[in-house]
């Protein structure tokens, strides 16, 4: 009787077999992360679309793009001179495509319509940490556990111009000030603490003009897992924080701007894009306003521009030949690209 031989493979067989294996995963693996980073990018892209499509909706309704911020005053005025405003991104919620505040959040708003502090009553209720996904860059990871931080801030200014060149272009001069307690001051950007900007007042065009980008530098006065303030390490605004200004400003009056403090909400361009200039881990109260526009995206930011498009700019940008003039809505300048 014939013995029946068993085929197997050989240890040689095998180790090939693994080897090949490993060199195909080896090939695999960037190309999963690679389509995974690009996922992430198409979805940060979407929502500022979103973002920027509700703010012209809002344009559509009002008459205007909101406020970085809606200030009144005297109306938002507290007693010790500083007032505060409901930020943009609670303006814009019932223009987006999730519908509406809820409407235990809108009453909490409405309950005293010339109240400017209303944001602040979200402290300590369900909404303090509550998620609004559109706001939310998904490549951001450092902040998973801040549920209600948000990655996009509007483009407030930052083109420094000397005075002289200001009154020949009939503009006001920028940086209006340098405000003591939290920085500088822009007021060249299409989103301004009490002021509303129409889009017919956009000179340089919307297609050529910032509207909102991405930033995950820490502000001072951020969001921490509990929903407010890290204070001395920084952390990402939160939805629902709005900005602060003394009591003596004029919307209309640009050298009135000194008191504002918008870091939380709000950024500039008066440093070059993931400026390593900009030191996140010590924070100071006197530069909080001016956090550079930055992503966890390799080699640039996400910017929705003024006409709903939205353009990947790199880091190596020419900061004052090209991100400059993008900033201005009436500069009268041109990006040379």
């Amino acid at each position: 009787m014939k013995s029946q031989s068993k085929s197997a493979f050989t240890l040689v067989e095998l180790l090939v077999v693994i080897a090949i294996i490993g060199i195909l995963v080896a090939l695999l693996l960037p190309a999963v992360q690679t389509a995974r980073a690009a996922a992430r990018r198409m979805q940060c892209k979407n929502n500022l679309r979103q973002i920027s499509l509700a703010c012209l909706n809002y344009e559509s309704a009002v008459g205007s793009l909101p406020s970085g911020a809606l200030v009144k005053n005297p109306e938002f005025c507290s007693g010790n001179g500083l007032c505060r405003g409901i930020p943009m991104y609670m303006l814009i919620m019932p223009y987006m495509e999730e519908g509406t505040l809820p409407e235990v959040l809108t009453n909490l708003i409405n309950e005293d319509p010339d109240d400017g502090w209303a944001w602040t009553r979200i402290i300590g209720t369900p909404f303090e940490n509550a998620q609004v996904t559109p706001f939310q860059c998904p490549s951001v990871t450092k902040w998973d556990q801040i549920a209600a931080r948000r990655d996009y801030y509007g483009v407030v200014g930052g083109k420094r111009i000397s005075g002289s060149q200001a009154n020949a272009l009939g503009i006001d001069r920028q940086p209006v000030s340098r405000l003591a307690a939290r920085g500088l001051v822009f007021s060249d950007g299409m989103f301004q603490l009490g002021r509303k900007i129409r889009i017919r007042n956009i000179k340089d065009g919307t297609s050529k003009t910032l509207a909102v980008g991405e930033s995950v530098t820490p502000t001072l006065y951020g969001c921490d897992p509990d929903g407010y303030a890290v204070e001395g390490v920084g952390g990402p605004g939160c939805w629902w924080h709005g900005g602060s200004m003394t009591a003596n400003f004029d919307p209309m009056d640009s050298r009135s701007y000194s008191g504002h403090s918008y870091g939380r909400m709000l950024a500039s361009t008066v440093w070059p894009i993931n400026s390593q200039d900009v030191n996140p881990s010590n924070i100071e109260p006197d530069t909080t306003n001016t956090i550079p526009f930055s992503s966890d995206h390799e080699g640039g930011v996400h910017f929705v521009f003024g006409d709903n498009h939205v353009e990947f700019i790199t880091d190596g940008v020419d900061h004052e030949g090209v991100l400059w003039p993008l900033t201005t809505y009436r500069g009268r300048d041109i990006a040379d690209r």
